[in-house]
């Protein structure tokens, strides 16, 4: 027999949700089943980021695949200098860009999921190359 008032729910997957309800047992008794609770787990990782560069414009365009659960996403770039800046997108398509970069400095990409309670640990780093930038050829 257990006294325990908590219990662990293993093996749920990500961006799921889940209705769970509790029942008292013992040798001589069964309660009533409690209200049903919802739970949700929090946002699947986003998947197949990728970036271009667009060093004219000094802009990056950063892309990935939707997450189950997710309503938000945030990409974050650290540049070769350790600055970091952000762009962030609501559902719906799954992109932003972000302005203001240098050429120059290599950009350390990662998304984040988020359901507006919880966010889920950022994707693998993408790293993009902005080339530097040449002269702007004169017209003839």
């Amino acid at each position: 027999m257990s006294h325990e008032s908590h219990c662990d729910l293993t093996s749920l997957h990500c961006g799921q949700h889940y209705t769970a309800t509790v029942v008292a047992q013992d040798s001589d008794c069964t309660s009533p089943m409690s209200d049903t609770v919802e739970l949700k787990t929090v946002p699947c990782i986003p998947a197949s980021v990728s970036t271009v560069m667009d060093c004219a414009a000094n802009t990056m365009s950063v892309w990935w695949l939707e997450s189950s659960g997710a309503d938000s996403y945030t990409a974050t770039l650290q540049d070769s200098d350790r600055r970091t800046t952000t762009c962030q997108a609501l559902s719906g398509p799954a992109s932003c860009n972000v302005t203001g970069l240098s050429c120059g400095q290599i950009y350390h990409v990662t998304v984040a999921a988020s359901d507006g309670y919880c966010s889920r640990p950022s994707t693998g780093v993408t790293d993009t190359r902005a080339a530097i930038r040449r002269g702007v050829p004169k017209p003839v």
